[in-house]
C-alpha cells in the first residue's frame, strides 16, 4: 500500500489532491521535529519500548487511514504514521549495535547493518509491487487488510525482541553511544532545510502520481522506482541509554 494510500484519499475518499499533498508535506516536516522527543523517550525508557510503541502507533495509523474520513481523518492518519515512524527511527539500529556490543562483536556492526539495510530496501520494493497487485486484483480493502496485518506482525516482532544491557558511557562525542536525541537537536538547523526540501519533493511526487488518469499499477511502479533510487540517508550514531 506504500504510495497507494494517496490514491485512496483522492479517489475513494474524494479528497482534494492539493489538500492531501499539503498534509503530506506537513507530516514530513513534523516527523523531523517529533524525532527529538521520541529520541529522548528511547534514551530514557529503552529502544525496545520505543519500537513497541512506534509499531503500535503504526497499526493505529493504518486503521486511521482505512477508516478515516475528511480532513480530520487525513490529519489524524498522517500524524499517527509520522509519530510511529519517529518512535521506530533509529531504535532498530540502536538495538542491533547494543546487541553487537553485548556479544563483543562491535566490529561486525557496520557489516550487519549494511546487509540489513540492503535487504530492507529490496523488501520495500517487493512489498510495494505486491501491494499494487493486491489492490489491482482485490481492491483497496484487501490492501488495507494486508497492510494492517504486516504492521501487526511488526508489532509482535518488536515485543519479542530483547533489550540488551546498556553500553558503557563514552566520553567521545562521535561515539556510537552518543544520544541521538541530543545529536538531533544540535543538527536540527542543518537538517531542517533538507527536511523542507524532502517535504516539497513528497508533495510534488504525490501530485505527479495523481495527475491525469493515474492507475493503481502506474502509481505502484512510480513508487517502486523512487524507492529503488532513493537518496542514501544521513547516518547518525544509534541511540543508547
Amino acid at each position: 500500500m506504500h504510495g497507494l494510500y494517496l490514491l485512496w484519499w483522492v479517489e475513494e475518499r474524494q479528497m482534494s489532491a492539493a489538500v492531501v499533498a499539503s498534509v503530506l508535506a506537513a507530516g514530513d516536516l513534523a516527523l523531523m521535529l517529533i524525532e527529538i522527543p521520541t529520541g529522548w523517550f528511547a534514551d530514557r525508557y529503552g529502544h525496545k519500548k520505543s519500537l513497541v510503541v512506534g509499531s503500535a502507533i503504526q497499526v493505529a495509523g493504518m486503521l486511521a487511514c482505512w477508516l478515516g474520513h475528511g480532513i480530520p481523518g487525513l490529519i489524524a492518519a498522517s500524524v499517527l504514521v509520522a509519530l510511529g515512524d519517529a518512535f521506530r527511527s533509529g531504535a532498530r539500529q540502536a538495538l542491533l549495535y547494543r546487541s553487537c556490543v553485548a556479544l563483543h562483536q562491535e566490529g561486525a556492526f557496520q557489516t550487519i547493518e549494511a546487509r540489513t539495510d540492503a535487504l530492507e530496501r529490496l523488501a520495500l520494493v517487493g512489498l510495494v509491487l505486491a501491494g499494487g497487485a493486491i489492490v489491482e486484483t482485490f481492491g483497496f480493502v484487501a490492501g488495507w487488510i494486508a497492510e494492517t496485518m504486516l504492521c501487526t506482525i511488526g508489532l509482535v516482532l518488536a515485543c519479542a525482541m530483547a533489550e540488551p544491557p546498556a553500553a558503557p558511557a563514552s566520553t567521545h562525542a562521535d561515539s556510537p553511544g552518543t544520544s541521538a536525541g541530543l545529536l538531533t537537536m544540535r543538527m536540527a538547523l542543518l537538517i531542517l532545510p533538507a527536511a523542507a526540501l524532502g517535504a516539497a519533493a513528497s508533495a510534488g511526487s504525490f501530485l505527479v502520481q495523481t495527475a491525469g488518469s493515474a492507475t493503481v499499477m502506474g502509481v505502484t511502479a512510480f513508487v517502486a522506482a523512487a524507492a529503488t533510487n532513493a537518496v542514501i540517508p544521513i547516518t547518525v550514531p544509534p541511540r543508547a541509554d
